[in-house]
């Protein structure tokens, strides 16, 4: 039972963790997401400008350099970041199974440390009963030697 206790205790704690781990990854996502919206939003007006300076092309050839090398520096780190934002949802969702594999072992070693309270409380009363039944047996065999002697 103690063992158990304390398998419950440190599921508790894993679980606790697990949350706290949980809250910090979903609120990463949530910064990610909106950083990669940003990044969508910049590489589309960065291309839009692109294609007005190419209506102006003559003089606007080292702008129009200059603007593609952000356009691309841009869509790099937008696939960085789709990569990072793919990889915290698998760690979420990781977290998140491991969470509910901890509740359900709790359940479990919950219902048994149950169970053994009641068999050690069932136990206990027949251990009274079998000392009482003793010890009635004992003054009987002295009665009985008593009248012997």
């Amino acid at each position: 039972v103690e063992s158990l206790e304390k398998s419950l205790g440190s599921y508790s704690s894993q679980i606790a963790s697990l949350r706290s781990e949980i809250a910090t990854l979903e609120s990463e996502d949530r910064s990610l997401s909106t950083d990669h919206s940003h990044l969508q939003a910049a590489v589309s007006e960065k291309q839009s400008e692109v294609e007005s300076l190419k209506k102006s092309l003559g003089s606007y050839s080292s702008q129009i350099a200059s603007l593609r090398s952000e356009v691309a520096t841009l869509e790099s780190e937008d696939r960085s970041l789709s990569k990072d934002h793919s990889s915290l949802r698998a760690a979420v969702s990781e977290k998140r199974s491991e969470v509910e594999s901890l509740e359900k072992s709790l359940g479990s070693y919950s219902s048994q440390i149950a169970s053994f309270r009641s068999e050690i409380a069932t136990l206990e009363s027949e251990d009274r009963s079998l000392s009482t039944d003793h010890s009635n047996l004992q003054a009987a065999v002295f009665e009985k030697r008593s009248e012997v002697e």
